[in-house]
């Protein structure tokens, strides 16, 4: 099994770090997420919600570093406010890469990214956590360790 196939097999990931580490080299970083082991309750007015389980990270969960030594674009959205359109086509679950979609579309339309890569393929990478979205394109893959 690929990092790729691991970080997608996850239940819950969430994003850690986001920074360009050098002239455009951008490092994320994200670690797994479990469901709690501990119950607890939430009141809500009047209401109690009994047997909740936050998702939490522990020293067991894996955190996995991905590198894209260089890119053309990337976006950072809060994931509650994230649209879904049925037009966008990916493989994968928490790490994406799309086939078609408006982010391409964008940087496409918007940046050189296609005449300065002349006869590269850009591509959208999404990396999708608990609370945030990442989108890159770039021509490139990325590097991804894992520890």
């Amino acid at each position: 099994m690929n990092y790729i196939d691991i970080i997608n097999s996850c239940k819950y990931t969430f994003l850690i770090e986001l920074s360009d580490i050098e002239l455009n080299t951008l490092k994320i970083v994200i670690r797994e997420a479990v469901v709690s082991e501990s119950e607890t309750e939430l009141q809500i007015g009047e209401k109690v919600i009994k047997d909740l389980r936050s998702i939490e990270i522990n020293d067991s969960c894996r955190k996995f570093e991905i590198i894209f030594k260089k890119y053309v674009g990337y976006s950072v959205r809060n994931e509650s406010f994230a649209l879904w359109d049925e037009n966008e086509k990916f493989d994968g679950y928490h790490y994406r890469i799309y086939k078609n979609s408006h982010y391409l579309d964008f940087i496409s339309k918007t940046t050189d990214g296609s005449f300065t890569y002349e006869g590269e393929h850009l591509v959208h990478y999404g990396i999708y956590c608990g609370d945030h979205i990442v989108d890159i394109v770039s021509i490139h893959q990325p590097d991804i360790r894992m520890y």
